[in-house]
């Protein structure tokens, strides 16, 4: 038994019963398709559920990557500010550093040229010492012999 009538018996039917079979044929489809759709929507909804769930996630790390990416350009600035900061600091203290040792060095010459002449004062002291020292030991000895001679010739005197 077949649902689908033979040729003759097509030509042999009116328009109406032509058309009645057509319309309960288009039904029969209709019906198909209404029941495969109750089926398969709950996939394609879950499906797109799920699509729009991962594109909200998506948007989400997104987010979360523009803040991050945020923070370090933010980061990135202080620390170049600080870099900038922080080398003039440098060219300061080389500054410092600098007038400091043009400082030092004058003053270490200074130094050395007071050391030479507290030298050739120095000399000239000892020299002066050692000269009147020995004057003075000289002038000593000179004195004890005439001292000595005086009483010798007043001994034999008396």
């Amino acid at each position: 038994m077949s649902i689908l009538p033979s040729r003759k018996q097509w030509r042999s039917w009116v328009l109406p019963s032509k058309l009645s079979f057509l319309a309960g044929l288009f039904s029969i489809i209709g019906l198909i398709l209404s029941i495969a759709t109750f089926i398969i929507q709950p996939r394609v909804s879950t499906d797109i559920e799920k699509k729009i769930q991962e594109l909200d996630n998506i948007k989400v790390a997104l987010s979360t990557l523009s803040t991050y990416v945020d923070k370090q350009q933010s980061s990135l600035k202080a620390l170049s500010t600080q870099k900038i900061e922080l080398e003039k600091e440098r060219e300061r203290i080389q500054k410092i550093l600098k007038i400091d040792k043009e400082n030092l060095d004058a003053f270490l010459q200074y130094q050395l040229a007071q050391r030479k002449n507290r030298a050739w004062i120095e000399i000239v002291i000892s020299f002066f010492v050692g000269v009147l020292s020995s004057s003075v030991v000289t002038f000593s000895a000179i004195a004890l012999q005439k001292r000595l001679k005086s009483r010798k010739s007043s001994d034999v005197e008396t």
